[in-house]
């Protein structure tokens, strides 16, 4: 039995003007039907299955039509593209649980941030490698160092956007990627490292001006500090969780440790 190009073509999920380039391509070869119309046979439907096996897979449509050419591959050469295609799989899937953890740790976070803002608490700084650029830390007018910081925005969503200060109180923004995530990830950018110490801990929700204003995301902690005898030991740092909308104003909610002694 043959079969339309509207048969074939809706089966597959693809455009007629697909099945032309299949043709072109030898990968199949329909016959002309009455009215000069092309018709497939169920070899040419399998072949084009069989397309669609390797496409799932990934595989580069142009090596998927040389294997299915008149002068195609051997069996050895379609072994070792699966091989290949078994690896990508692999890193992709490691990549995609890893993004599903890091949206699961933002949902949870700002979750959290939105029922505890404001209490204070305390907990061990995670370590971090950390990037600041130009004068804001987190742009810069360096060519160099724009190209640092799209290496790091490459890795987001675990790259996080984040604000620091200084003990004398002098804030920055920047990116901050955990350790053990960079490792997973195999992304070392050889940045410096901060965490380990204890600090106290809080979520704040800061208002646009905290963009001119930085520091404001600490002043909650430094005033509990103050008020407590801490002083502050090393570079705080926050977390950017997100921008939302708060009585019609956009606000930004900000998880802040600042280690102390």
């Amino acid at each position: 039995m043959r079969y339309t190009i509207g048969d074939v073509a809706r089966s597959l999920g693809v455009t007629p003007a697909g099945l032309h380039y299949f043709e072109r391509e030898g990968v199949i070869a329909p016959v002309a039907g009455s009215g000069n119309r092309r018709t497939y046979s169920v070899t040419d439907f399998i072949r084009l299955v069989s397309y669609r096996k390797y496409r799932s897979m990934e595989m580069p449509l142009r090596e998927i039509a040389r294997q299915f050419s008149a002068t195609g591959d051997d069996y050895e050469s379609i072994e070792q593209k699966l091989e290949r295609q078994k690896q990508e799989a692999e890193r992709a899937a490691a990549r995609y649980l890893g993004m599903a953890r890091d949206i699961d740790w933002f949902r949870e976070h700002i979750h959290m941030g939105i029922e505890r803002q404001g209490q204070i608490d305390f907990l061990t700084m995670p370590f971090c490698q950390i990037l600041t650029v130009g004068e804001s830390g987190c742009i810069s007018t360096d060519k160099e160092e724009q190209k640092e910081v799209a290496l790091w925005l490459e890795q987001m969503p675990s790259t996080r956007v984040s604000v620091f200060a200084s003990p004398e109180g002098k804030a920055t923004f920047g990116y901050s990627i955990r350790c053990d995530r960079a490792k997973e990830m195999k992304a070392d950018f050889h940045a410096p490292v901060m965490g380990g110490a204890t600090g106290v801990h809080t979520f704040v929700r800061v208002p646009k001006s905290f963009y001119d204003q930085p520091e404001m995301a600490f002043k909650p902690i430094w005033d509990y500090m103050s008020a407590h005898g801490f002083t502050q030991d090393g570079w705080a740092a926050g977390v950017i969780l997100c921008v939302y909308c708060h009585e019609e104003e956009l606000d930004t909610l900000v998880e802040v440790i600042v280690p102390f002694k």
